[in-house]
């Protein structure tokens, strides 16, 4: 009975003490196992096997990344760009400009064109600066770009081009060389923004250039295109002045005045509405004046003047004696008669109220001896109408039976 309690306490001793040796001899084998790991990877991957395994494995490795040559952006040519360009693909376009091969005007305008496109108008400005900044030798040519701009050969809303060109304005004037200045004016002269053609003009002359006579020209039509008397009339005085007068072919300078003349005895004349004599009296007397200070004024421009008088009501006999007398000087000069136009107009002044009965008999006796052709039907009913609203029965009876004769 007492030798079992001693049995227990010496099994419990002998497994303190293993445990201790265990715990004691554990540190070392674990080194040890590390060391016979090291020792059979190191065999393992210094075998031909395992290197042939891992070889096959790199490919799928390598697919992940991106090859050098491909993070470098590839150069692109002036034909790519045009084809892109021509495929309306104006995203690559647009991609191509910092890559290009060679950095052209052409291919400048091309890249605006793109900007313009996509609906990025506001953004073009500021991109011909910086392009004229890196590479100033494209600023020679820039007149082509702002042509491209003004005028684009695909088809873009006309605000959008509005914006493009005031943000060139705003962004890129000072940039401009004196060809592009004038090519901008013109530009704004056919939306009619008065002003910046005027600060443009101003830009031109501080860098001792003046607009040239094609450049004035377009500038006038722009603004007859867009009614514009008064900023038209402004540069239509430079261009008729002596300093202009020399150099410029009388034909086109003629043609442009009657245009103008055309407007201006339109001018304030509503569909629908009736006119504004004042407003248009005041536009028609300054064109007399421009066209009575001309060396040589077209004939048919004084005839749209009294064709302008005769619609008045009563007739502005006033305009109307005034334009007769250039009219007879001239074609007097000349060994002519009267415009057969100038001569119904001046029957229709006459023979209204306000007129000289027996100065509108003499006209119509003008038409009938020496006048160029004889008056259309229209013209015809036009005389006897206005006859007959100032009671001449004499006249318009005269007229019928004239025109009822001719069949």
């Amino acid at each position: 009975r007492h030798a079992i309690p001693h049995i227990i306490l010496a099994t419990m001793q002998f497994f303190a003490e293993l445990t201790n040796l265990l715990v004691a001899i554990a540190p070392e084998t674990q080194e040890f196992y590390l060391f016979c790991f090291f020792c059979l990877g190191f065999v393992l991957f210094r075998s031909q096997a395992v290197k042939r395994l891992v070889q096959c494995m790199q490919p799928k490795v390598q697919a992940k990344g991106t090859p050098l040559a491909e993070k470098v952006p590839r150069r692109r040519s002036l034909s790519r760009l045009s084809m892109d360009f021509a495929k309306q693909d104006f995203t690559e376009v647009l991609a191509a400009w910092p890559v290009l091969e060679e950095q052209t005007a052409e291919a400048l305008s091309m890249t605006v064109t793109a900007l313009l496109a996509l609906g990025r108008p506001e953004e073009i400005g500021l991109f011909i600066a910086k392009a004229v900044a890196t590479m100033p030798y494209l600023r020679d040519a820039l007149h082509l770009t702002v042509s491209a701009l003004a005028e684009p050969t695909i088809e873009v809303p006309r605000q959008r081009i509005v914006v493009a060109l005031r943000d060139l304005y705003d962004q890129a004037r000072n940039e401009l060389n004196p060809q592009a200045i004038q090519v901008l004016a013109v530009s704004f002269s056919r939306v009619n923004d008065e002003q910046r053609v005027n600060a443009l003009m101003q830009l031109l002359s501080s860098k001792g250039q003046s607009a040239t006579r094609d450049t004035l020209i377009k500038t006038v039509q722009g603004f007859l295109g867009c009614k514009n008397l008064d900023a038209a009339f402004g540069v239509l005085h430079r261009l008729v002045s002596a300093e202009f007068v020399g150099n410029l072919q009388l034909a086109s300078l003629q043609r442009l005045v009657t245009d103008a003349a055309r407007v201006a005895s339109e001018a304030d004349v509503p569909e629908g509405e009736h006119s504004d004599p004042a407003a248009t009296r005041d536009w028609s007397w300054e064109m007399l004046e421009l066209l009575e200070n001309m060396e040589e004024a077209p004939v048919e421009a004084f005839t749209l003047l009294l064709e302008w008088a005769a619609r008045q009501n009563p007739g502005d006999t006033e305009m109307a004696s005034r334009v007769e007398q250039q009219l007879r000087t001239m074609t007097s000069c000349n060994g002519g008669a009267l415009p057969t136009k100038a001569c119904v107009a001046l029957v229709q002044v006459h023979a209204s109220v306000s007129g000289n009965q027996a100065k509108a008999h003499a006209c119509f006796k003008d038409i009938l001896e020496s006048a160029e052709e004889e008056p259309t039907d229209s013209a015809l009913v036009g005389m006897i109408t206005s006859c007959i609203e100032a009671k001449n029965s004499d006249l318009a009876e005269h007229i019928y039976s004239w025109a009822n004769g001719k069949g």
